[in-house]
Formats: C-alpha cells, sequence, structure tokens
C-alpha cells in the first residue's frame, strides 16, 4: 500500500503515483478543495495563467495548486 504524502504548504495530501499525477488528493484538517472546470478548452498556457491569477486572487499562495506536491511560481 502506498504512504499518503502531505504536502503542507498546500494544504493537503496525496496518494503517489506515476510522475505528474496522484492516486488522489485531500485537503488536510481547516483546509478545503474546490474544483474549478472551464466551461470551453483553453490553450494550456492560458489556463495556467487562469490558474494563478484564481488562486492568487484568493488571497493563497500558488502551492495551494494540486498538483502531487509540486510548486508551480
Amino acid at each position: 500500500m502506498t504512504a499518503v504524502m502531505n504536502f503542507t504548504p498546500g494544504g493537503y495530501r496525496f496518494l503517489p503515483s506515476v510522475f505528474q499525477y496522484s492516486g488522489g488528493v485531500a485537503s488536510q484538517p481547516g483546509y478545503e478543495i474546490k474544483r474549478v472546470r472551464f466551461r470551453s478548452p483553453v490553450p494550456v498556457v492560458e489556463g495556467f495563467d487562469f490558474i494563478e491569477q484564481f488562486i492568487r486572487a484568493a488571497g493563497r499562495p500558488v502551492a495551494y495548486f494540486a498538483k502531487t506536491g509540486r510548486v508551480f511560481q
């Protein structure tokens, strides 16, 4: 069984998997995960720019982007 990894800067924990994916993610106590979807596809760069702006507008560090414990800055 895979051990759960804590990513304290992001306020979540995850199950490691293959390179850029996780086997699942859950918020730490006192945090919540919000799912945001685009209504239609956007270019990858625009998508990541939106994600960064969305997270910063919420007053949170970009480390809150749940992606297998990687910090996008």
